[in-house]
């Protein structure tokens, strides 16, 4: 992005909706003479796909110059948020971050720090943690493997996506290289996304069937099965 480039003046009070992302404030910072991101500060929030009226609130801080040690940190931060946490008044408000007496940002103390990297070091949250973030997610938790529950927040928090030089370290040392997929979770390569399609067209199926013939006539549908096959 060129300096806090914005496709509208209004963007801060525009919303950007995209399978349940909304995309609050995304702004990146770069060098004329390269195509990689200084700095990078992108907030978003992830809602439910359930309508469960719970969300995560993430916040993406990246700072990076090659030629100076100290200017190379990040962090990707999560909030657990529900609705009582709704403010009507400052719809477009992270829970994730506050401001200091200062009017410097500062992470909440209840905040997970999925990705976080100083220095050189880079590290990751715990498997704990993002289980307690699919919970929220959708209501339950165990479904997802915490691989896929960490691609989900990190790629929703938008790290990786304005090239940035150190993306494919923060993300592998932050949670690629640690987690694993479940043994009946696909990739979207594997040999059972052939099943996995077989199986969602059967129940997208039964979907169409029930809202055409009367309820007491058909079996009951588990709409979670056929969301989270999708999440597959």
């Amino acid at each position: 992005m060129a300096p806090c480039q914005r496709k509208k003046a209004n963007a801060q009070k525009s919303l950007v909706h995209f399978e349940g992302r909304c995309i609050i404030q995304p702004c990146g910072v770069t060098m004329k003479k390269h195509s990689n991101p200084r700095t990078v500060n992108s907030k978003t929030r992830l809602y439910s796909p359930f309508g469960l009226g719970t969300s995560l609130d993430i916040v993406y801080d990246y700072h990076y110059r090659c030629f100076r040690q100290n200017e190379r940190y990040s962090t990707l931060l999560v909030y657990s948020r529900d609705i009582d946490n709704c403010n009507p008044k400052e719809p477009l408000k992270s829970m994730a971050v506050f401001r200091d007496k200062q009017g410097r940002q500062k992470p909440d103390p209840e905040s997970v720090k999925v990705i976080n990297m100083n220095g050189a070091k880079i590290t990751g949250t715990t498997a704990k943690n993002l289980a307690e973030f699919e919970e929220m997610l959708f209501g339950g938790s165990g479904w997802l493997s915490t691989l896929k529950v960490f691609q989900l927040v990190a790629f929703a928090g938008t790290v990786g996506h304005y090239n940035e030089a150190l993306r494919g370290s923060l993300l592998k040392k932050g949670g690629l290289e640690k987690f694993k997929l479940f043994k009946d979770e696909t990739d979207g390569k594997s040999a059972l996304r052939t099943a996995d399609d077989k199986l969602l067209a059967e129940l997208e199926a039964k979907e169409v069937q029930a809202t055409n013939e009367e309820v007491d006539k058909v079996d009951e549908i588990c709409i979670p099965q056929r969301l989270l096959l999708l999440a597959k």
